[in-house]
Parts: C-alpha cells; sequence; structure tokens
C-alpha cells in the first residue's frame, strides 16, 4: 500500500466532506461532530498531499471506483441525501464510525510499517484524531 505517498483512500474521503450532506438531520451534536471531523480531514488531506508531492507520486486516487472498508462512496451519499431527521443522524453516524475505524486501522499499520519518519508521524497524529473521534461519536451517540 502506498497510502500517504499517494493519498490512497483519502481523496474519496475528502470528496466526501466537501460534498457534506448535514441538512438532512435534526440532531445538532451530530452535526457538530461531523463538523469538527470534516476540519480535521482536510487538514488531513493536506498534509498528506504535501507528503505526495514530496514523494513525486502523481495526484491521482489508485481507488477510484472502489468500495473499500471505510470509504463512502458515491452511492452512500445519494442514500445520505434521501434521508431525514433521526433517520439521517443515525446512518451519518454510521457512516462516520465505519470511516474512523478504518482510519485508525490504517493509520496504526502506517505508524507501526512505514519507512518514512514523516510519514509515520502524520500516521501518529491521524492515529490521535481518530481515537479522538471515536470518543465524539460514542458521546454523541449516548447524549
Amino acid at each position: 500500500m502506498t497510502w500517504p505517498a499517494s493519498g490512497a483512500g483519502f481523496t474519496m474521503h475528502g470528496d466526501f466532506f466537501n460534498a457534506w450532506p448535514v441538512a438532512g438531520g435534526t440532531d445538532e451534536g451530530v452535526r457538530e461532530m461531523a463538523g469538527r471531523i470534516a476540519a480535521g480531514r482536510r487538514a488531513e488531506l493536506d498534509d498528506l498531499r504535501r507528503l505526495r508531492g514530496r514523494a513525486g507520486r502523481p495526484a491521482v486516487n489508485e481507488h477510484e471506483g472502489h468500495d473499500l472498508p471505510g470509504m463512502v462512496v458515491p452511492a452512500d451519499l445519494v442514500a445520505l441525501r434521501s434521508l431525514r431527521g433521526p433517520a439521517f443522524d443515525s446512518a451519518i453516524g454510521q457512516t462516520l464510525r465505519e470511516h474512523v475505524e478504518q482510519g485508525a486501522r490504517l493509520a496504526d499499520a502506517r505508524r507501526t510499517n512505514g519507512s518514512d519518519a514523516q510519514t509515520r508521524g502524520l500516521a501518529e497524529r491521524m492515529g490521535r484524531t481518530r481515537a479522538t473521534a471515536l470518543g465524539w461519536l460514542r458521546d454523541t451517540r449516548e447524549g
């Protein structure tokens, strides 16, 4: 896997957060939590793109058209946009949980197995943000 050098798996997530369909929800806690997660992902995408450029890798999404764990695909966005109220809040929470959990697994793998110090450092930060986001998701669900 060429994860940060290519941004693999994160470009679609970036598109997901750029097209965030939060208007369907009614739970302000879900909306706030989703906004915090989205802001963090946008900053990480900037870091991933910088590392990709430093590595001389092309700006392509190697996973375009794939349906990988935690990756939000266009059909997911269509489904989310069709929901309103509590159904939307529940579905977006599940979608975010899957995204964050898979991101934590990927970050841990890169932190543990990466050969580049800057990439491992970014993976470490990403792992911490995923742990924080999982806490937000848990608190939002319980609150």
